[in-house]
């Protein structure tokens, strides 16, 4: 079970680290990656290439907005707890922010790395229950802001997807998949399989 749990740590802190790295030179070299589809594909040039080529740079069209969308929606996250912890009172409130805001490229990661140690500068700074709450109030707050509002708005309309859509996704991907990965992968994997859902059932449906 100790071996587990380390190795589960391991992993998670990996993760943290390597995920907003990938992420950040996904982003940069998205354009890259979308020209040179039909060169890196071991395919011959085929009709069926060419179809290969156009549903991955749309898969990669859903996934770019979907990186843009998220990096936007954890940037206002950050912004909003930097000004409420601020305006509180409570000492490190922009460093937790920003913190909160660069994680907050994986899906719910950065509030929930974040509210922990905001949570312990509130007890050692006032040593009282109330700010414990208050802080804990202020993170559930814009965590709830972010999953019905902002990740809906702003990601959902990025690629497309209905708010519900987009919510329903998190929590399905979250659970098959599991947690942190779970929700990163939520959103690129659902506006994937609508990606050839559209592509190859529901235009074949409607045409015939």
């Amino acid at each position: 079970a100790g071996t587990r749990a380390i190795y589960g740590a391991s992993a998670f802190l990996i993760g943290v680290v390597m995920v907003p790295v990938f992420l950040f030179y996904f982003l940069i070299e998205s354009e890259a990656i979308k020209k040179n589809w039909a060169q890196v594909l071991p395919l011959r040039a085929s009709q069926f290439k060419d179809e290969v080529v156009a549903t991955l740079q749309e898969i990669n069209e859903n996934i770019v907005a979907f990186v843009r969308g998220q990096m936007l929606v954890s940037l206002i996250d950050g912004v909003l707890l930097g000004i409420v912890l601020s305006i509180m009172g409570l000492p490190y409130a922009i460093t937790i922010a920003a913190a909160a805001a660069l994680l907050g490229i994986i899906p719910y990661l950065g509030m929930i790395s974040t509210w922990i140690p905001a949570v312990l500068v509130a007890w050692f700074t006032w040593h009282d229950v109330s700010h414990v709450v208050i802080v804990s109030a202020i993170f559930g707050c814009v965590s709830q802001f972010d999953g019905w509002v902002l990740q809906p708005r702003i990601v959902g309309s990025r690629v497309k997807m209905h708010d519900l859509t987009v919510m329903f996704s998190v929590l399905f991907w979250s659970y098959v998949i599991g947690g942190v990965v779970g929700a990163l992968l939520a959103v690129p994997l659902t506006a994937s399989i609508k990606v050839i859902f559209t592509r190859y059932i529901w235009s074949t449906y409607r045409s015939g």
